[in-house]
């Protein structure tokens, strides 16, 4: 496959991305109400790109205040409303240098009615709509408080929280939506040009991975709360792909490059000075890797390495989510599912290798940074494992109360440590997982010394999906580069389409043998599903590399 040069990139036609200015122009001629969502498609060369502008935030909180009224006025016990306006601009190098702006407007409403919660939302950004669905919100919650069974098991009790007001940004130099298409293209081109420079490196699109290219959000958001909250955010958030990969004949070995590009900010977090030599240094190292023979091992059960990448989309998929509260206390029971811990058979003990801790963080830079959740609280920094030990969960207000014994029991107060995520606005409030981080070893340990540790094993690196039952109690490995170490050392590597790796999420940890040190530390992201129908919302963990005592590897005979 033949990469396109920078004179083609320069002479490539302007009418599609002209389009996407006109598009945008239009938008703005809409004001407040401009659709619900429109998606403008272009291709080529901008000099320049008039992305629609920032919402009127002020006409923003006055629609929420008006649905805060009108379910008020209807009787409400409590009721809060999330408005925001979110525009996403996707540039991609690998896709014939496409571009894709996307505006969506939305609104969700949720109201508590004599101990029932009911959620409305809409997309209609008028104050008489909004006002309706508020209003019809509470009728409904009312009809659903007179039929509900003394079975039900959700809380109409809220943790206590101070009454947020106030405005916040994400701290940042370059709005992303500032800067043109024909510029944030260059600067993809550069890096892919850089990362084609080892002999025999490949460019392109291979599912299941793709590289090259710049994924952006930029969110305005309103919240308010008939206990007097109001707050607006301006949200920027970043992720990207960026990969070196090689081919000798037999395969594609791809190495990402180690910067953490999911993350909060603006278009600076990609100007990094030594990007485009990372880039060069990830397909160095993808070029050696492809020079190792393809071949096969046996089905059975090994010990593992798992590089920081994979350690950290095991745990974004796995363990995290299954200490999202809601999910432990069976209110996604009949949506995504359960968790395999539950409040009262772990708080405290010891499931772990005391060598695991695990700390959870909603503050800049992570990827799901904001000054206040979707209750309108400020997270906080928690611990969820210590020395092998569960001390904490995910809560929100509304799940906070059923730890209230364990926090009296450490002397902690009933508080939520918001996590209480709507990824859209018209999606309904859920418990969801901040950033996670893994403490490394403080022992000089890099993925070598890991691997030296294995007289006959598997090593996995950079795990892009990991899939798991509805209880998060088991998973597989999909689509990792996967590696047969033998006395130590990586000597071949395995075709992912007839070999996967399966495991138990708490008999593997439990297996836990050793920790990589900080230069192993690595920070993935994966899409996290929750609900029914399922609403997708990014994870994030930092993660060192890990030697676990056994995984078990099985033929999958897949094909493309």
């Amino acid at each position: 496959m033949s990469r396109p040069t920078r004179r083609d990139f320069l002479t490539t036609t302007t009418g599609a991305i002209a389009g996407l200015a006109l598009g945008a122009q239009r938008a703005k001629a809409f004001g407040v109400d401009r659709s619900s969502r429109a998606v403008i498609f272009g291709s080529g060369r901008a000099s320049d790109l008039a992305v629609a502008p920032l919402p009127d935030a002020a006409i923003m909180r006055r629609l929420a205040s008006a649905a805060i009224e009108a379910a008020h006025a209807a009787g409400a016990t409590y009721a809060d409303v999330r408005v925001a306006e979110r525009q996403q601009l996707n540039v991609d190098l690998d896709m014939n240098f496409d571009a894709m702006l996307v505006l969506h407007f939305s609104y969700g409403i949720r109201v508590l009615v004599d101990g029932q919660w009911t959620f409305t939302h809409g997309t209609a950004p008028n104050v008489d709509a909004i006002a309706r669905a508020a209003t019809n919100a509470v009728a409904t919650a009312r009809g659903e408080a007179r039929a509900v069974h003394a079975s039900d098991t959700t809380s109409a009790e809220m943790a206590p929280a101070p009454v947020a007001t106030g405005e916040w940004t994400t701290p940042m130099r370059i709005d992303p939506f500032t800067v043109s298409i024909e510029e944030q293209l260059a600067l993809l081109s550069a890096i892919a040009g850089a990362a084609g420079r080892p002999l025999g490196s490949i460019s392109g699109f291979y599912p299941p991975w793709g590289g090259n290219n710049f994924h952006w959000i930029r969110e305005t958001r309103v919240f308010a709360s008939s206990e007097g909250a109001l707050t607006t955010q301006s949200l920027y958030q970043g992720r990207h792909g960026v990969v070196g990969m090689n081919d000798r004949g037999t395969g594609a070995a791809r190495v990402y490059v180690p910067v953490p590009l999911a993350r909060s900010g603006g278009y600076e977090t990609v100007l990094i000075p030594d990007l485009q030599d990372r880039a060069k240094a990830a397909s160095e190292e993808a070029l050696r890797l492809a020079h190792l023979p393809l071949g096969t091992i046996d089905v059975g059960r090994y010990p593992v390495v798992f590089d920081g990448y994979t350690f950290g989309a095991l745990m974004t998929s796995t363990l995290s989510p299954a200490l999202e509260l809601d999910r432990a206390l069976g209110y996604e029971a009949d949506a995504s599912g359960t968790s395999f811990l539950t409040p009262g058979d772990v708080l405290g003990e010891q499931l772990f290798p005391a060598a695991l801790s695990m700390t959870a963080d909603r503050s800049v830079p992570t990827l799901q940074a904001v000054k206040w959740d979707d209750e309108g609280v400020t997270p906080e920094p928690y611990p969820l494992i210590q020395n092998g030990r569960v001390v904490d969960f995910h809560t929100s207000r509304q799940t906070a109360p059923a730890l209230r014994e364990w926090y009296t029991k450490r002397g902690l107060p009933l508080k939520s440590h918001g996590c209480a995520v709507s990824p859209k606005a018209d999606d309904p409030v859920t418990v969801r997982g901040p950033h996670i981080s893994i403490v490394p070893s403080t022992n000089r340990a890099s993925l070598d010394d890991l691997c030296k540790d294995v007289s006959h094993g598997l090593l996995v690196r950079q795990a892009p999906y990991i899939a798991t039952d509805q209880q998060l109690s088991s998973g597989s490995v999909d689509w990792a580069d996967m590696f047969v170490i033998d006395r130590g050392k990586p000597v071949r590597r395995i075709d992912i389409f007839k070999t996967g790796a399966e495991f138990s999420t708490r008999g593997l940890l439990k297996s836990l043998g050793a920790l990589g040190d900080e230069t192993t530390l690595r920070t993935a992201d994966a899409q996290v599903f929750k609900g029914q129908p399922w609403v997708f919302h990014p994870g994030s963990a930092t993660a060192p590399a890990a030697l676990f005592k056994e995984i078990n590897v099985v033929s999958t005979g897949r094909v493309l």
